[in-house]
C-alpha cells in the first residue's frame, strides 16, 4: 500500500503581522475578515484579510493554510490532480476527473502543475542525495509513455546501496544524450567509476579505466548467444557443436 500526504486546508485564519518587505512585526489589521470562492473537493470558501505596515505602508493578505498567493485552487486540489496523473491518467482525463468532483483543473493547468512540481521534487531529490559513493551504474530500458508505443529510459543507482537516483527520458542509442546525463551525474556526485552493459555508447561517456561492465547483462549476452548458435549449428546438421552451445549456456 502506498499512502500519499495530501496537503489541508486550514480552518481558522491566523494573524500574522509580520511584515513580507521589511520583516517588522508591527503589521495592522487593514481590513475585515472576507471569504472568497476556492476550488476545492470539501470546501467552497477561504477567509482572508488585508494587512498593512505601519512603517513602509505595505499591504499584504493572509490565508487559511493551503493556499498560496493568487490561486483560485487549493494546495489540495493541486496535489490531488497531479497525483492522478503519477497513477496513470492523461491530462484530459485528469480534467475530466476534477469536473466530476466539481472542481477547476483545465488540461493546460494540471500539466503546468505537473512541471512546475517536477522541479521542485527534482530540486528536493537532488539536495537529499549523499555524495561520496563509488560505483554509479546506469541501465536503459523502455517504457510506454502517452503518444508513443516504446519510450527510452534511462536509469541512474547508486550500485553500493542499490538506490535509484535518477531516471531520464533517453534512448540508449543517442550517444549524445546518454554521455551528457552520465558526465553530468558523475561530476555532480563525484563519482570515478561507471558500471553498465556492454554497448559502446558508454565507451565515450567515461574513460575505460573507470569503466565495468555489470555481470548480470555480460550473462545475459553470453547466454542468448550460445542460445542462438546452438539453434543455428542444430539448423545446419552439427549436432555436438549444438549441444556445446547449449552445456556453454547451462554453465554461464
Amino acid at each position: 500500500m502506498i499512502r500519499y500526504n495530501v496537503p489541508s486546508v486550514g480552518c481558522e485564519l491566523k494573524l500574522e503581522r509580520r511584515c513580507p518587505h521589511c520583516h517588522r512585526p508591527n503589521g495592522r489589521i487593514h481590513s475585515n475578515i472576507v471569504h472568497r470562492p476556492i476550488s476545492d473537493p470539501k470546501v467552497c470558501t477561504i477567509a482572508q484579510r488585508r494587512m498593512k505596515c505601519p512603517f513602509c505602508k505595505t499591504t499584504w493578505t493572509i490565508r487559511v493554510e493551503g493556499v498560496a498567493d493568487g490561486r483560485q485552487r487549493t494546495d489540495r486540489l493541486i496535489c490531488i490532480g497531479v497525483v492522478l496523473y503519477v497513477l496513470g491518467l492523461s491530462y484530459r482525463g485528469v480534467e475530466q476527473f476534477l469536473a466530476m468532483l466539481g472542481c477547476q483543473g483545465s488540461k493546460s493547468t494540471v500539466e503546468r502543475d505537473v512541471a512546475r512540481l517536477g522541479q521542485k521534487a527534482k530540486a528536493l531529490h537532488t539536495e537529499s542525495l549523499d555524495v561520496g559513493f563509488e560505483i554509479l551504474g546506469v541501465d536503459g530500458t523502455g517504457a510506454r509513455m502517452a503518444g508513443q508505443s516504446r519510450a527510452g529510459m534511462l536509469f541512474f543507482v547508486d550500485i553500493g546501496s542499490s538506490r535509484l537516483l535518477f531516471v531520464v527520458r533517453a534512448k540508449e542509442t543517442d550517444s549524445r544524450r546518454v554521455r551528457q546525463h552520465v558526465q553530468r551525474l558523475m561530476q555532480l556526485f563525484g563519482v570515478e567509476h561507471l558500471r553498465a552493459d556492454e554497448l559502446s555508447v558508454y565507451d565515450q561517456a567515461a574513460p575505460e579505466a573507470r569503466r565495468t561492465i555489470c555481470l548480470a547483462h555480460w550473462l545475459k549476452t553470453k547466454c542468448k548467444r550460445a542460445w542462438d548458435l546452438s539453434r543455428q549449428f542444430q539448423a545446419e546438421g552439427l549436432l555436438y557443436e549444438s549441444q556445446m552451445m547449449l552445456d556453454l549456456q547451462r554453465l554461464l
